[in-house]
């Protein structure tokens, strides 16, 4: 039962990321051009998925349901492993937000305060965050 309750708030926190990211606009801006010259299209919707584990079943079970809604709303979810490693993880994250390649991120924190400030920097940068299983 617990499991079920912890699925379902995974779902919903990727939902609400996915349709977050994916807001914009009324129908009108849709018909507007598709890129400007010069321009290259960028893939919608690309989240990072910093799991604290990829070894870890819970997490595990966690990430093939986030794939399923991710492909559900075309969504590209990519994982990065941090192995149980805090500072792996800190340096995943400030790798995820120089990259300027994602729109969000789903985190699975290890220890919550220590990244609390790099979680700030990814939402400075525009990037919509999520966190999974931890209270941050």
């Amino acid at each position: 039962m617990r499991t079920r309750r912890w699925l379902v708030a995974l779902l919903g926190a990727l939902l609400v990321l996915v349709v977050a990211v994916s807001c914009g606009g009324d129908d009108d801006e849709a018909a507007a051009p598709e890129t400007a010259p010069g321009e290259t299209e960028r893939e919608p919707f690309q989240i990072a998925y910093l799991s604290a584990s990829s070894a870890n079943t819970w997490l595990l079970s966690s990430k093939r349901a986030m794939d399923e809604v991710a492909e559900e709303r075309g969504a590209t979810l990519t994982e990065l492993d941090a192995e149980f490693n805090p500072e792996l993880q800190t340096r995943q994250l400030q790798d995820v937000i120089a990259s300027d390649k994602y729109d969000g991120i789903v985190i699975s924190v290890i220890v919550g305060p220590a990244i609390v400030p790099d979680v700030e920097a990814a939402v400075a940068a525009g990037l919509k965050v999520s966190v999974l299983n931890q209270v941050l």
